[in-house]
């Protein structure tokens, strides 16, 4: 007879092992969340619905679990869910995935519950009498108070936000109001945050005073004023911060090669580089190759996985006619190799073949020597794309344009920029993500592109 198991975070984790191996995380189906029956049987989409699924399993033999979420990360854009199992100090993890507690990074956690609890304001995520504020039981995420000082008398109710995607506020807190003083309870100093407070005007948000940063060490704040005398010229990569997903596909380039071969089968070789990382911001690196070789390739690095945008071999200033004669692979059942030299950062190429490579033949070419290579990761279209449209906003008492540019590189350029200022940037020509972010010195003496 099997021993009993009566640790109950061990039964977590063998319930996990079982779900991970079921539900497939996707990011992309942002679909209503199912009933459990059907999610049961077609375990597939965001982190509600995998921890929903996980709560109900856990709960039907008898885990004390509960369904916690943040509705807005402290830094980076998007809410979470995650499952805590209830006990004497609650413990806290992102179920379905690999076992470990997970850092969640919020300003206010919240807790699902079956008890009708009819407090809170109807503008706020209490509006749901069945979540109550948990935030008080996270003590490792470092919460404290923040008290306030207004500089007019409000008579409205007055509400903690935070920034959420795109131009979206996310409501956190009803304020205690005692004169010009405000106070909000409970709150995490987790991470540094950019918050503000508003009321509501019918369905509207009205911030009574700019954005002001809470820092996580300190506790202080720091109000976001833009300048009105100061203003700089500014140079942006993205318009949204590195997902989870595309960062996977950054990993993925890191460590492979590019060799020079006389064989075609590269029975002999020579690298001529090695990619330490993943070049972000300028896709084009330079080789410098003393050498001739009638034959080039890419060669993935230990996962395998040849998972790419674009991948253009670069020789001099001939002007390559680029199509499949010239591009080949190791393993010929991967299709639309076509994709890696389109020109569109948004089709892309992938094999998980282990032997698989990219290669390019120059047998009959004059110019053998190779000069640069051309490198797009398969991504999230987040970066600067060529010829699309940016529309580029700051923030001061509600957002407002700094005007519309076309991009003409993998970057693009913004002039009279207030300094100090919260800024959000918009592709009018495609795509929806988007996140706040300050340019700043951070960490380095050349000013940049910091998301929150």
């Amino acid at each position: 007879m099997k021993n009993k198991i009566e640790d109950p975070e061990v039964v977590c984790r063998i319930l996990n092992d079982s779900l991970i191996k079921q539900f497939k995380f996707y990011s992309k189906l942002e679909l209503p969340c199912p009933n459990l029956i059907s999610l049961d049987k077609n375990p597939i989409g965001l982190c509600m619905p995998r921890y929903l699924l996980y709560t109900a399993l856990a709960r039907s033999i008898g885990l004390p679990v509960a369904l916690d979420f943040i509705p807005q990360f402290g830094n980076f854009g998007g809410s979470h869910y995650w499952v805590t199992l209830i006990q004497k100090k609650n413990f806290s993890f992102n179920a379905g995935e690999k076992w470990e507690p997970c850092l969640f990074r919020g300003v206010k956690y919240f807790r699902h519950v079956y008890t009708n609890n009819l407090r809170g304001s109807d503008k706020s995520p209490l509006e749901n009498p069945n979540v109550i504020d948990v935030t008080k039981q996270y003590q490792e995420r470092k919460i404290g108070n923040l008290k306030l000082e207004l500089n007019t008398t409000v008579s409205k109710d007055l509400y903690l936000f935070t920034f959420g995607m795109s131009k979206e506020f996310v409501c956190l807190q009803k304020a205690e109001i005692h004169h010009k003083k405000i106070f909000f309870n409970d709150i995490s100093y987790f991470d540094d945050s950019i918050l503000f407070i508003g009321y509501y005007k019918g369905a509207e948000i009205i911030p009574v005073e700019n954005p002001f940063k809470i820092h996580n060490w300190t506790r202080e704040i720091s109000y976001m004023f833009p300048s009105k005398s100061f203003v700089q010229t500014i140079r942006l990569f993205r318009k949204f911060p590195i997902s989870f997903e595309e960062g996977n596909f950054y990993k993925e380039v890191a460590g492979a090669k590019i060799q020079g071969s006389n064989f075609k089968n590269f029975k002999d070789k020579k690298d001529i580089f090695t990619f330490k990382d993943y070049p972000q911001n300028d896709n084009k690196v330079k080789l410098n190759s003393q050498y001739d070789f009638n034959y080039y390739r890419y060669l993935p690095n230990e996962s395998g996985q040849v998972n790419l945008a674009e991948l253009q071999f670069i020789f001099d200033n001939e002007k390559d006619q680029l199509n499949e004669s010239k591009y080949y692979q190791f393993d010929p059942k991967f299709k639309n190799i076509s994709n890696l030299f389109d020109n569109d950062s948004r089709t892309y190429y992938f094999s998980s073949s282990k032997e698989n490579w990219i290669g390019i033949d120059r047998s009959q070419s004059k110019i053998k020597k190779i000069k640069a290579i051309k490198i797009v990761a398969r991504n999230t279209y987040n970066f600067i794309e060529k010829n699309n449209t940016y529309e580029l906003f700051y923030f001061d008492f509600g957002w407002k344009s700094l005007g519309a540019k076309k991009a003409k590189d993998s970057f693009i350029n913004f002039q009279n920029v207030p300094a100090n200022s919260v800024l959000l940037l918009k592709n009018l020509s495609e795509g929806y993500q988007e996140r706040i972010f300050t340019y700043e010195i951070y960490n380095t003496v050349t000013p940049k592109q910091v998301f929150w």
